[in-house]
């Protein structure tokens, strides 16, 4: 699963799951909820709650297979209530998140939390939470070998130093970001 999606991939995702039923919708409902958190965050959590009642009926599947889509929906309920100004909230389901990525090794889940993390350190005004959140997401994704994760993280550490050295930060970029270099519009964003 990206940290983030094109609309096409939404849209192939949307037509997917209208032609799935029952317990087969599982993958798609979380991958769609997940992508759709920052563009439709109502349909997202419709999906979410889906995916929920889904897991709650599941009696043959792993707990592994149950833990990641329980994470990543903890995660992606984080994001909500931060995106509704909902800190407190957003907090303590990160943590809950952070713990289930961390007791099932998922180190690009963990990454995406510690995205996350920094995010609510951005609402918060808290700079060494943002840039705390932002280095330990980096070391995440390089243990995953992530590198368009990577690559976003960098590009948001950039983005975060421009307010305090716009000039540094200026020579920085043009040193990890080559001008004629391609990179996804996941970090295309950030560059």
């Amino acid at each position: 699963m990206e940290l983030f999606a094109l609309d096409e991939d939404v849209t192939r995702l949307a037509s997917e799951l209208a032609a799935l039923s029952g317990p087969a919708r599982l993958p798609t409902l979380v991958k769609l909820a997940w992508y759709l958190r920052q563009r439709a965050g109502e349909r997202s959590l419709e999906l979410a709650d889906e995916a929920d009642a889904l897991l709650a009926l599941a009696s043959t599947s792993s707990d592994l297979d149950q833990g990641r889509p329980h994470a990543r929906l903890a995660l992606l309920r984080s994001e909500l209530a931060l995106l509704r100004g909902q800190t407190d909230g957003a907090q303590t389901l990160l943590r809950a998140a952070m713990a289930a990525f961390d007791a099932l090794g998922d180190v690009i889940g963990l990454g995406d939390a510690h995205w996350l993390q920094a995010s609510i350190g951005v609402d918060a005004g808290d700079g060494e939470q943002v840039e705390h959140g932002l280095h330990a997401a980096l070391v995440q994704y390089r243990q995953g070998a992530d590198n368009q994760r990577m690559q976003a993280v960098l590009a948001r550490q950039l983005v975060n130093a421009s307010f305090r050295d716009p000039a540094a930060t200026a020579l920085q970029l043009r040193q990890v970001f080559a001008a004629d270099a391609a990179c996804s519009p996941g970090v295309a964003t950030w560059v």
